[in-house]
């Protein structure tokens, strides 16, 4: 009976280490996610700005 106590115990002690884990990298991805967001797209920005102003044959 000690032993089964003890398994359920590392069990919920791995189960709790693993959503730790999936925590923290969940929140470094919202950061980047957060950080990238804040970055203009270059491809965006390549359209709206294609090298100048219309007809100065910039594209």
């Amino acid at each position: 009976m000690r032993g089964e106590g003890d398994d359920l115990r590392t069990q919920l002690q791995l189960t709790a280490w693993i959503v730790q884990v999936l925590g923290i990298e969940n929140h470094q991805r919202k950061e980047i996610r957060s950080q990238l967001e804040a970055q203009p797209d270059p491809r965006t920005a390549r359209m709206i700005h294609p090298g100048g102003a219309p007809g100065e044959g910039g594209g």
